[in-house]
């Protein structure tokens, strides 16, 4: 078995074909195994790597699946189960990487050992596993940055290596040729530039060898304000005098950083750069931003923003940012901390920060003017053809850094804020560089920075505890990590995470030093806001994790969303809530906790129980009008009325109202268990039963039970029999399709009962056509056509003179069951009548079921060309409706009708996709489709060998 990693994600068997991975998840699954091949990576590393940030509530169980899915593709064997985690087993020569990495390694070697032909052969096989970027098929892939930055880079040199075999072995016109398009692709690699212009010069091109240099160093003072390396100077000389035996000896030259460009005669250089961090970890795609932003504007005075949340990490990047700029502003680094922030020290004006810098480049306080633009135009004046990086640290506004800006160009101004400033990123279009929480995976490499790469790797549990305490917040993270240095190696981080479990979070994060307790910190950008702002700030810790609408937080507050907004703004401006998309509002872990503390101390009780109530009420009412679009002609419930201040919105269509319902899933259900803790009942069982059409229609039985399960618990104790016995027969629906007949029929058989009881003969036919669905699947088939039929007698039997869709319902379910029991005719009647019913009303979604049964029979009465038509009905309305899970039994029906009229292929294209749905949604029908693919599969191979 091959895995090809550079370039899209491909796995080949061992007979040479590529075995599919469909879905993004399994290949994403497979990519981060194959980042710590033959090494164990824990289940959270996985779930981190597949969902990101914000995994469902169901992550762990989803892995397994996936893991299994996996393992059915690439053999059992292959993934093996750790304790906290997985791995891969690959072996020798099976990771193209790994090939890769040992050819090039080869080849180097033989450069060494002057055998340069065979150097050129073994880096042009390495070279050639090369298809694209690796892992190029899987877009946010944080975990295989460094990977496939590592991976890059040895790639450049192995580049570069085989261009010096073939000068060696005197190629000089075919490597002048195949070098500049690799120049015009990274044109400062200076070893590049350096095989371009010998190639040029031992090919007879003096001149264009020597112009090859002048472009290389123009480019580099030019985007770097750097000079060529003394190798490629000497290179340059020796072409210039026509020495051939120059690229040897400048070769041999000590290889050194390229230098800058130097300061301006009689400047000393300004050097206040705060020390850099030690254990620096995370922010390459932010470091990459401001690196390439930087570079691509040399010669203008640039100011980058960098912005965030408290503890997030602003100076740290920015001071790291800079020591690695140091050789390319020679003319000073400056460092003001302007305490913009809230902290007890003062905080520093603008007058007070220039006469500071203007006392670092030697400007004594008498030849200072006093007025504040006087002033501005003087450090202007001074930094005048100088190269100089400012740090300007914790700015409260754009008001306090203005002043302070250099119209220089080639200087650099770096301002960290915990407000957005946007005030000065839209008059000076400076680079914005928000900063998040960390990924898990950066937060691991930070603490191994701290504490040592085999501290944390001995207990990578531990150190999964101490992750997920931080909630990825750089601060928190390094407190967490002093207070384990503290303890010294002899002390576990297992007991350290012991010790921390034992107190309240925020506490486990205090510090002498204001600086770095996070509640301090948190609190200077607490005490800054406005009391509406400070209000809402406390009201979003009642709401579940996750991200909240704006409409969900105006209802939290009571409020319509338009006078919501200017606290919203304020908070988001202030990096205490973070915008992840438009209009959808989150912050981390501590910052919730900060909140709830602050909720808990300023404000009454009554007043956090108003407001839970009204977020709770505002998820039921968007979640029904939702639900509406679903499935509008579903009877519908006695449902809590809108509460005043409670905002919603209409989705506006079928589609909307199931996106809007995929993207608030976790939300509702995390509404749901806020509500039981609450004793808020009817909450919990209205939601329960608003969502059930949904997780049918997309198939998420494990969650659809367990809603159920909450609603019925619910109903019972609020000791109301109607709801009662609705959540019975819709948790005996769930695990119908869950393919728990037996406890299916137990609750349905409760729900038959309870509706006798209440006289509520609707209700009960709807719960007669539930039990048709089980008895079907235990081949009962005449008890459920007793079912149905006693279905149908009660919906006829009602007052109404307009159609209901459950009279269509127990028509079509009639008509399967006929055609079950083998009279296939009668089946068409019975399902051409619903059909005439369920267009009268506008019930497409129920029309599609009752196509699919039409295709069934047409199918058994061998007239297949008006089956196929049926199936394509059906699958066009469950498309349309988004019902993957009966989409995917279709798919199973038409492909039987497909091999009927001996179509094998159109039979094992409907087969497959079927099976890649089943999988995913874990239908219990999946085995028997695989076992029919396999079969197929089987049959094919053998008729092909026998030649046939």
């Amino acid at each position: 078995m091959k895995f090809r990693i550079l370039g899209p994600l491909t796995v080949v068997d061992e007979v040479g074909e590529v075995i599919p991975l469909p879905a993004l998840r399994i290949r994403t699954l497979l990519a981060a195994l194959l980042c710590w091949a033959d090494h164990a990576v824990t289940s959270d590393a996985l779930i981190d790597a597949v969902w990101g940030s914000d995994p469902p509530r169901t992550a762990a169980k989803n892995l397994q699946v996936n893991i299994h899915q996996l393992r059915r593709r690439l053999g059992h064997e292959r993934i093996v189960r750790h304790p906290h985690g997985y791995q891969l087993i690959v072996e020798t020569g099976e990771v193209d990487a790994d090939v890769f990495g040992a050819l090039a390694e080869q080849g180097h070697q033989a450069i060494a050992a002057g055998d340069a032909e065979l150097a050129q052969d073994l880096l042009t096989r390495a070279l050639d596993l090369w298809r694209g970027n690796p892992f190029a098929d899987i877009p946010d892939f944080d975990l295989g940055r460094e990977l496939s930055a590592r991976l890059v880079e040895r790639r450049w040199l192995a580049i570069e290596d085989r261009f010096d075999a073939g000068l060696t072995l005197g190629r000089y016109s075919h490597v002048a040729a195949e070098v500049a398009p690799y120049i015009r692709e990274n044109p400062l690699r200076e070893r590049l530039r350096s095989a371009h212009m010998w190639a040029l010069f031992r090919s007879g091109r003096q001149a264009e060898a020597l112009q090859s240099y002048r472009d290389a160093r123009r480019q580099l003072v030019e985007d770097l304000g750097i000079e060529p390396s003394p190798a490629l100077q000497q290179l340059f000389k020796s072409i210039l005098a026509g020495d051939t035996t120059g690229r040897d000896a400048a070769a041999e030259s000590t290889p050194t950083a390229a230098r800058p460009v130097a300061a301006r005669a009689g400047v000393s250089g300004v050097s206040q750069l705060p020390l850099d961090v030690r254990g620096f970890a995370g922010r390459a795609a932010e470091l990459a931003q401001l690196t390439d932003a930087i570079g691509a504007a040399p010669d203008r005075a640039g100011v980058y923003v960098i912005t965030g949340a408290p503890g997030i990490g602003k100076t740290t990047l920015a001071v790291h940012l800079a020591h690695t700029m140091v050789g390319a502003f020679p003319d000073g680094q400056v460092y003001v901390d302007l305490h913009g922030s809230g902290s007890t020290s003062a905080e520093v004006s603008p007058e007070d920060a220039i006469g500071r810098m203007l006392g670092a480049f030697g400007v004594q306080p008498r030849r200072r003017p006093t007025d504040l633009d006087a002033q501005a135009a003087l450090f202007r004046a001074v930094l005048a053809g100088r190269r100089v990086v400012i740090i300007l640290d914790n700015a409260r506004n754009s008001a306090h850094v203005r002043p302070l800006l250099p119209g220089a160009p080639g200087c650099v101004v770096l301002v960290t804020s915990r407000n957005n400033l946007t005030g000065l990123v839209a008059s000076s279009g400076a680079e914005h560089v928000a900063l998040d929480v960390l990924e898990p995976f950066e937060a691991r490499h930070l603490l191994a920075g701290r504490l040592g790469d085999d501290r944390v790797a001995t207990e990578p549990e531990a150190v999964d505890d101490l992750v997920a305490m931080s909630a990825g917040l750089p601060l928190a993270l390094a407190v967490l990590a002093a207070r384990a240095a503290a303890g010294g190696r002899r002390h576990p981080l297992s007991a350290v995470v012991r010790e921390l479990r034992d107190e309240h979070v925020l506490d486990a994060l205090a510090t002498d030093d204001d600086r770095t307790d996070v509640r301090a910190v948190f609190s200077w950008s607490y005490q800054r806001l406005s009391a509406d702002a400070a209000r809402l700030f406390r009201l979003l810790s009642l709401a579940p994790e996750g991200l909240l609408s704006t409409r969900a937080v105006a209802s939290l507050a009571g409020r319509q969303p338009a006078a919501t907004r200017p606290a919203l703004t304020e908070l988001t401006d202030a990096h205490l809530v973070v915008e992840h998309r438009p209009g959808l509002y989150g912050t981390h872990d501590l910052l919730r906790r900060f909140a709830r503390e602050r909720l808990l101390a300023d404000e009454e009780e009554s007043v956090r129980e108003s407001a839970v109530v009204r977020l709770l009420n505002h998820y039921l009412r968007a979640a029904h009008l939702a639900d509406r679009w679903i499935d509008p002609n579903r009877d519908q419930v006695d449902l809590l009325p809108q509460l005043p201040g409670v905002t919603v919105a209409d989705p506006g269509d079928p589609a909307a109202a199931m996106a809007w319902l995929d993207r608030e899933l976790t939300a509702l259900t995390a509404a749901m268990e806020i509500a039981a803790t609450a004793g808020l009942h009817s909450y919990v069982w209205q939601l329960a039963w608003t969502l059930a059409p949904y997780l049918d229609r997309r198939g998420r039985r494990q969650a659809w039970v367990s809603t159920q399960r909450a609603g019925l618990d619910a109903a019972v104790a609020a000791d109301d029999t109607a709801a009662q016995a609705l959540c019975e027969r819709l948790l005996g629906a769930a695990l119908c399709r869950s393919g728990d007949l037996q406890e299916a029929l137990e609750h349905l058989g409760i729900a038959l009962r309870l509706y006798e009881t209440l006289g509520d003969d609707r209700r009960l036919a709807t719960t007669h056509i539930n039990m048709t669905a089980v008895l079907e699947q235990q081949d009962r088939v005449s008890e459920a056509l007793e079912h149905s039929t006693a279905a149908l007698a009660l919906f006829r039997a009602g007052t109404s003179a307009t159609p209901h869709a459950g009279e269509a319902e127990a028509l079509n379910a009639m008509g399967w069951e006929h055609s079950l029991l083998g009279d296939h005719q009668a089946a068409l009647t019975y399902c051409t009548e619903a059909l005439g019913i369920l267009d009268a009303i506008g019930d497409r979604i129920k029309q599609a079921a009752t196509w699919d049964s039409v295709g069934y029979a047409h199918h058994h009465l061998g007239e297949y060309r008006q089956a196929i038509e049926a199936y394509q009905h059906a699958l066009d309305l469950y498309r349309e409706f988004g019902d993957r899970y009966f989409y995917a039994v279709v798919l199973t029906h038409l492909a039987e009708t497909y091999s009927a009229v001996e179509q094998p292929h159109d039979t094992q294209k409907a087969l497959r996709e079927a099976l890649s749905i089943m999988e995913e949604l874990e239908h219990p029908g999946a085995p028997e489709v695989r076992e029919r693919l396999d079969s197929l599969q089987g049959d094919e191979d053998e008729n092909r060998g026998s030649g046939s």
